[in-house]
C-alpha cells in the first residue's frame, strides 16, 4: 500500500509540473493589455462575404505606428480617417497603421475588413512601447 502511495504522489508531482511548465510558456508569451489603445466592432461573428467594420482607438500620443494582424481569410477592403495611412505588410500579413500627428488625443483609424470564408474571428491591435509590446483589448 505505502508503494503505490508513494509512486501516485510521484505520478501527480510529474503530471503537476507538466502542466505548469506548460502554463509558464504560455504565460510568458502574453503580452500586457492596456486601456489606451482599444479595438471595437458592432459585428461579433463573421460570414462569407461579409464585411466588418473595425475601429482601432489610440490615446497615448507617444504611439507611432500600431500592427493589426490579419487572419488568413479576411482582407481589407477600405479606411476611413485622414489623421493615418494604413499599409499592408504582405510578408506578416498585418496591417500597419502610421499616425501623421502626435498631438491629437484619442486618434481613430475606421478599417472595413472583408470575410472570405465562415467563421469566428478574433482581431487585437498591438504597439511597441520602450521595446515592449503592449496589445489592445479583443
Amino acid at each position: 500500500m505505502h508503494k503505490k502511495l508513494r509512486n501516485w504522489v510521484i505520478l501527480t508531482f510529474f503530471i503537476g509540473f507538466i502542466f505548469v511548465s506548460f502554463k509558464m510558456t504560455e504565460l510568458s508569451a502574453n503580452y500586457p493589455i492596456v486601456s489606451d489603445l482599444t479595438l471595437t466592432s458592432e459585428q461579433q461573428i463573421g460570414t462569407a462575404e461579409d464585411k466588418v467594420t473595425i475601429t482601432i482607438t489610440d490615446a497615448n500620443h507617444l504611439d507611432t505606428k500600431v500592427r493589426l494582424p490579419l487572419p488568413t481569410n479576411v482582407v481589407m477592403t477600405a479606411t476611413g480617417n485622414e489623421g493615418g495611412t494604413v499599409t499592408y505588410d504582405q510578408a506578416q500579413n498585418q496591417l500597419i497603421i502610421d499616425w501623421e500627428n502626435a498631438e491629437i488625443e484619442n486618434r481613430f483609424m475606421t478599417i472595413e475588413l472583408e470575410i472570405l470564408e465562415p467563421g469566428s474571428y478574433s482581431f487585437q491591435a498591438s504597439v511597441t512601447r520602450e521595446e515592449d509590446t503592449v496589445l489592445s483589448n479583443r
